[in-house]
């Protein structure tokens, strides 16, 4: 299943980051950023005007 995940056949779920934390001994924070902005970036990529939505999201949370 992980090399599915690997290859990107398989989308990694919230359960899977917090398993792999504790079998590679990362941070959760670490690994939940990296999967959080992997899954934005996924979602966004074709799109043409990315970048402006991405500034107007970021200043929705600050």
């Amino acid at each position: 299943m992980l090399s599915k995940m690997e290859r990107g056949d398989r989308l990694f779920r919230k359960e899977d980051i917090v398993t792999l934390t504790k079998i590679f001994k990362q941070s959760e924070e670490d690994l939940f950023t990296l999967w959080l902005a992997d899954k934005i970036l996924k979602t966004i990529n074709e799109e043409d005007y990315k970048k402006q939505a991405l500034k107007l999201a970021l200043k929705s949370i600050k």
